[in-house]
């Protein structure tokens, strides 16, 4: 990986990000408060896990302890409760489990037709991941999709679909097929 891109999983410089874009960003959107909550404790997470591969133990305590004093001061600034701050990183951290039971679920199934399926296949079947993943967040979010948005996604699903259609009959383009029919499903609700 090159050294610009690198810089971005650097701990010092996404505490930095934090500090100076993501958090002041949170606290200024129109979201409820307990949505504010869980995106800042999300970000704290993420952030923490970083800090946490960090080999030099005074280096890692001090980047935990300003991690931990933005974070206190951001849920200071909208004002949250105790029982709120409770509730909302309890809330993150069930989350934070659902996702990961759901991608060890899944990994051995995909590890035994990873070597069988085309780069085409794989690419469709990342791209069916990220379309599902819009529906789930719009659906969490309580956010429905704009008539513009909407009419983007079915033609990006039906583009997918076309693409997978000229792939050669197998379970996985069966699977995949599946995965198609529900995310047009989820459409028609919204």
């Amino acid at each position: 990986m090159d050294k610009s891109k690198t810089v971005f999983f650097e701990p010092k410089i996404r505490v930095k990000m934090l500090e100076e874009l993501v958090f002041p960003s949170i606290f200024r959107s129109s979201w409820e408060k307990e949505d504010k909550i869980r995106a800042l404790y999300r970000h704290k997470l993420r952030v923490a896990t970083c800090i946490a591969s960090i080999e030099d133990a005074d280096d890692r305590e001090d980047l935990s302890t300003v991690l931990d004093a933005l974070y206190a001061h951001y849920l200071d600034l909208i004002e949250v409760s105790p029982a709120e701050e409770e509730e909302g990183e309890r809330a993150v951290k069930e989350e934070f489990q659902r996702i990961e039971r759901a991608v060890h679920a899944e990994t051995p199934a995909q590890m035994v037709s990873e070597a069988e399926v085309s780069p085409a296949v794989k690419w469709i079947r990342a791209r069916i991941g990220m379309l599902s993943a819009q529906v789930a967040k719009n659906v969490y979010l309580d956010h429905p999709f704009t008539e513009e948005e909407l009419e983007h996604f079915k033609k990006e699903l039906n583009r997918v679909e076309r693409k997978l259609a000229s792939e050669p009959d197998s379970q996985v383009k069966a699977e995949l097929s599946e995965e198609i029919e529900v995310l047009r499903e989820h459409l028609v609700c919204f």
